[in-house]
């Protein structure tokens, strides 16, 4: 959905809007409100490395707003929420400049994707005084109040993947550990987890680092088989987990494969790489399973929407809608206080400590800046026979490292 145009620097003079079902109480709005419409925006990545994330995101978040918006009249109960949409390909200088045409037509960002990209933009988000939500997990990011990161960060995620490896004795202590990365802060948070769960357990890491733009994994797994690794940890796209998967069987070293953030899609089971990925591939991410109580409801809608009875979703449908579950409880949050502008919402985003997504993520703590928002993540493995092409192998689970671990600064 394309959003209307943005209220002009006036409506803050206004006198306040009352709330829903009949309270007295007045709200005050602003910028992205117009009339009984309000506008979130998205910077999305349809067309570059993480488009078929990207697709499903912007499917999850249309679905979710036009349910709450009937069953709850909107936020407020007055106000329908509209989506207004850019895509970035996964671009940092493009996103700066959709950002720029964005901004002043929103009262919060509902999804800035990429950890570069929502790095790049962290001083911009500040200076507009503007939650936002990144579709990107650097525990970097979580240093700015303004964004609101859903799940666990990378490092937390590496960590709780490893431990689990070890946990069901997949891996054992001491084990030499590859990881294949890229070198930004996606792959770079991700490493410093790595790292922190070899120092706790008598372990070497052994790290390569690739571009996205890299699908060719053969020399950094000939590398790290001389090395003699007994795990691979991944931090990359989904094609690229379809090539380490791909190099490990030609060159038969048979270690498990541990992803994550969005290294998996459910297309990686149709490539010639699916019987290593469904035997030896685990990956861990901070939002994993699709509502339970509404997942047959979501389900419906999304292939509904795609116009594909038997169409699979990547995790990122899931993703989506923990995500909008989170602006929602924001926003409500700013109507309960009286405010509505885009300062508002940042008060009403700063003002919760503690929230509850009903299993979607673990329970969240907004209250230390510079801290995972929770250090449980869903296990995931790929399953060929489910509806959405993976099974939760250990859902909200916080390993023994994870509940230790400590940033570096």
């Amino acid at each position: 959905m394309l959003a209307a145009a943005c209220s002009t620097k006036g409506d803050d003079d206004k006198p306040a809007t009352p709330a829903a079902s009949g309270s007295a109480k007045v709200v005050k709005t602003g910028q992205g409100i117009s009339g009984t419409e309000l506008t979130l925006g998205n910077l999305n990545d349809v067309t570059g490395f993480f488009a078929a994330s990207g697709k499903d995101l912007a499917i999850a978040y249309d679905n979710f707003w036009k349910d709450y918006n009937q069953k709850n009249g909107g936020i407020c109960g007055k106000y329908t929420v509209k989506l207004e949409n850019a895509d970035t390909g996964y671009n940092v200088q493009k996103a700066t400049t959709e950002y720029a045409a964005l901004q002043p037509k929103v009262a919060a960002m509902q999804m800035v994707l990429g950890s570069a990209i929502a790095t790049a933009l962290s001083e911009d988000i500040t200076a507009d005084d503007m939650v936002a939500i990144p579709l990107a997990w650097s525990q970097s990011i979580s240093d700015n109040p303004n964004y609101t990161i859903v799940g666990s960060t990378y490092d937390v995620e590496s960590i709780n993947g490893l431990d689990y490896l070890l946990e069901k004795g997949l891996i054992a202590k001491g084990v030499k550990v590859g990881h294949i990365y890229h070198d930004s802060e996606y792959g770079t948070n991700a490493d410093a987890g790595v790292k922190y769960w070899a120092q706790q357990n008598g372990s070497q890491v052994f790290e390569q680092k690739v571009s996205p733009l890299q699908n060719d994994l053969s020399s950094q797994v000939t590398a790290l088989k001389g090395q003699g690794v007994g795990v691979i940890a991944i931090t990359g796209t989904p094609t690229q987990t379809a090539a380490l998967a791909a190099a490990t069987k030609t060159q038969g070293l048979n270690v498990p494969l541990v992803g994550n953030g969005p290294t998996y899609t459910p297309d990686l089971l149709t490539g010639d790489a699916k019987d290593v990925i469904l035997d030896r591939f685990y990956f861990a991410g901070g939002n994993g399973t699709l509502p339970t109580a509404e997942a047959a409801t979501v389900l419906a809608a999304y292939r509904q929407a795609v116009g594909k009875p038997d169409a699979i979703p990547t995790p990122a449908l899931s993703t989506g809608y923990a995500t909008a579950t989170v602006m929602a409880k924001i926003l409500e949050a700013a109507c309960a206080a009286g405010d509505l502008t885009p300062a508002g919402i940042v008060a009403a985003k700063k003002g919760l400590t503690t929230l509850d997504t009903g299993g979607l993520t673990g329970k969240l703590d907004y209250s230390k800046p510079g801290i995972s928002p929770t250090r449980q993540s869903f296990i995931v493995k790929p399953d060929a026979t489910a509806d959405v092409r993976l099974k939760i192998v250990a859902p909200l689970y916080e390993g023994a490292d994870a509940k230790t671990y400590v940033r570096a600064k």
